[in-house]
């Protein structure tokens, strides 16, 4: 007797106990290895997928913007959008704006609203941009078919 029988078997129990109508077991023993067996599946496309996109990413910089390369039928157009991260130093921030040190049992959370600061004029940028570290973020990988004229 396997695990999944002594499950079916206790399920099965409790259900009658409950005036339930019982599981097919053979169905539910047929589902579960077509669960396994597709999630395993799944599991392994995401892994060559994963390659797959590493691979592609470098061909392009790593830096943020982007990037398409269209492929050489004309039939395919592929687009890399790489975002960039933006991350704050909250003690560089503090000391910029000058705020007085709290208590060591006291915490206060700076943070900087992006699309305010890019709105601000560029000598009010340059004061805070010190405290600023750029980095690329999340890339984005799309293949787009371009339609073709008759």
């Amino acid at each position: 007797m396997s695990i999944w029988d002594e499950t079916v078997s206790s399920t099965a129990d409790q259900q009658d106990k409950n005036d339930t109508p019982a599981i097919a077991t053979d169905r539910l023993q047929e589902l579960m290895k077509e669960f396994k067996s597709t999630n395993g599946l799944i599991e392994s496309l995401k892994e060559k997928l994963d390659v797959i996109r590493e691979e592609i990413l470098d061909f392009f910089p790593k830096e943020p913007g982007q990037y398409e390369q269209v492929s050489q039928g004309g039939t395919h157009l592929l687009e890399v959008r790489i975002s960039e991260k933006w991350s704050w130093d909250e003690e560089k921030l503090a000391h910029i704006v000058d705020e007085k040190e709290l208590p060591y049992f006291m915490k206060r959370k700076l943070s900087v609203d992006k699309r305010k600061f890019e709105r601000l004029d560029e000598p009010e940028k340059d004061a805070y941009l010190d405290a600023l570290t750029r980095a690329p973020g999340v890339a984005r990988i799309s293949v787009k078919e371009i339609p073709q004229e008759q």
